[in-house]
């Protein structure tokens, strides 16, 4: 590794071929997957591991986030394996060892593996995934409750194959109930008829590679290995490979690093752009990018039902105005790069910039539309949470507005109070951070009364594409559909973006085997060399 790595050659590379291209400059492999065999692997040890949140529950079927300890203690009936090189996202069997549609695929049939136990000792069979999917389907706590409103009923064929029943064919379904959503793992049935759900909230109940020893509530939660757990690993015996992990809570991610570059962590989860440079300049610690899962910031809306913003032109002219290869280069620290479609990214189905309207940088044009209707300039406020990178971000919005004649109010509000501002539909310019959905599953933030569309986006046209888009299974048409609704939502000029930054960790260099469902860390895998 370069150890006479500056900051501008740093920035320029990672512009230039993205933060894969970047680790893979400074001799970092751009997978976390090392290829591993008997003679490689090393078994033992704690791993720890630091996040930024805390679980609200280990009960997997009501947590509120996708949660490492989710998928250390519950299998699911489908996996997901991100490989980053080419930003794919692939479906693996897992409890279900295989699946097929019949009916015109309004009727999925899945096989499920014989012999898996879960941590009480109780087996999994037909009866028990039944009851899991209903409970995911109808719990009035499940985080899964709308998305599952597809399935109109769960058949037991027999003591090891299940049937789902459609209302329509979805091409969502099948990511919904796998690892990379991180919410329909399968609880032990047994454990919740003997010890109810209080228990399951405390300690989790799955069958999983991992099992809990403890938690500490908004500390840490303590893991143990389960022997003679169903998968196995690269030497021939099943893993996991570590005795135990603990999954720390550690809000303050800055200090978080300081914490890995001293050995006190192993790894951490989306270390802060500003950090990476530190990382990779570090001899013992390694950044880990695992695209195509991302996040964009700001994820900017202007509400067209309030003034100033009800005039297109102004709206037009407030994105032309956003100068986004700054903004990366500042906010992003030659990790992130310039972008302007919230919620999807390359790879994903949809994909189509040269299809869509372009917003890219033009101040002049900006303050041109501007004078158009308002040759004295306007008035606006922008909504954001009273937080960083926040408020850094409100500040060079604000600049940018400024110089195309839009005055701007910076419009800080704590999280609680932002949400109020939004739901109750009063702000004129807002923004936050957008995360890509695996599958292209962007209707809960952008159509009508979807659970996660902030900026309350409404176009009938859209509702009908995408309505039209989870219903179909065929890769071009769905395609065709998702690109049609994004076009769209572009055109309509009420949501953009200034930057993205791909999901990704941090870990000591001798962490190997740390991989990805999808927006969410998978340590199954994962096994600690001698330092």
């Amino acid at each position: 590794m370069d150890k006479d790595i500056t900051r501008r050659s740093f920035i320029k590379k990672s512009l230039a071929g993205g933060a894969v291209a970047l680790a893979a400059a400074h001799g970092l492999h751009p997978s976390p997957v090392r290829a591993a065999d008997s003679k490689d692997v090393m078994r033992g040890g704690v791993f720890r591991m630091a996040e930024s949140y805390t679980p609200n529950t280990l009960d997997v079927h009501k947590a509120s986030m996708r949660f490492a300890v989710s998928g250390a203690i519950y299998d699911f009936l489908i996996d997901a394996r991100v490989t980053p090189e080419t930003q794919k996202c692939t479906l693996i069997p897992a409890l279900a060892t295989k699946w097929s549609e019949e009916n015109d695929s309004k009727r999925l049939v899945f096989e499920l593996r014989k012999g898996v136990k879960f941590h009480d000792g109780s087996p999994f069979d037909a009866k028990v995934a039944q009851w899991n999917l209903e409970r995911l389907r109808n719990h009035p706590e499940s985080h899964l409750k709308s998305e599952l409103k597809v399935i109109a009923g769960v058949d037991v064929v027999d003591d090891y194959r299940i049937a789902l029943n459609l209302s329509y064919p979805s091409k969502q379904l099948l990511y919904n109930l796998s690892s990379a959503v991180v919410t329909a793992g399968m609880v032990s049935k047994q454990f919740h008829d003997r010890h109810g759900e209080e228990e399951i909230y405390r300690k989790g109940a799955g069958s999983g590679p991992f099992r809990v020893k403890e938690w500490l509530v908004d500390n840490k939660v303590i893991l143990e290995r389960v022997e003679g757990y169903w998968k196995q690993g690269a030497d021939g015996k099943p893993l996991p490979y570590l005795d135990g992990a603990e999954l720390n809570y550690r809000p303050d991610k800055s200090q978080t690093v300081i914490d890995l570059r001293a050995g006190a962590m192993d790894a951490m989860e989306e270390p802060p752009p500003r950090d990476v440079e530190k990382i990779i300049k570090e001899g013992d610690t390694i950044y880990i990018p695992l695209p195509p899962a991302e996040r964009s910031w700001p994820c900017l809306a202007l509400n067209p039902r309030r003034k100033p913003f009800e005039n297109t032109y102004l709206r037009k002219a407030a994105f032309y105005a956003l100068d986004r290869e700054r903004i990366a280069k500042i906010m992003g620290y030659g990790v992130g790069r310039a972008h302007q479609y919230p919620y999807i990214t390359g790879g994903q189905s949809g994909w189509d910039p040269a299809a869509w309207a372009d917003y890219s940088y033009n101040p002049e044009l900006a303050q041109r539309l501007v004078k158009k209707d308002f040759p004295k300039g306007v008035d606006a406020e922008l909504f954001y949470i009273e937080r960083e990178p926040d408020r850094t971000i409100a500040q060079m919005v604000k600049s940018m507005w400024d110089k195309a004649g839009i005055r701007t109010k910076m419009g800080g509000r704590e999280r609680l109070g932002w949400i109020e501002t939004m739901r109750g539909d009063t702000y004129e310019g807002a923004f936050w951070s957008a995360p890509t959905r695996v599958g292209s599953a962007i209707s809960v933030y952008v159509q009508s009364g979807g659970k996660s569309n902030w900026g309350n986006y409404q176009n009938p046209a859209v509702d009908m594409l995408l309505n039209a888009y989870d219903r179909t299974t065929d890769p071009k048409k769905s395609h065709d559909l998702m690109r049609s609704a994004l076009g769209i939502i572009w055109m309509d000029a009420e949501l953009t973006t200034g930057y993205a930054v791909p999901y990704g960790a941090a870990a000591r260099k001798n962490v190997h085997g740390l991989q990805a469902h999808w927006d969410c860390l998978a340590i199954e895998n994962v096994w600690k060399s001698k330092i």
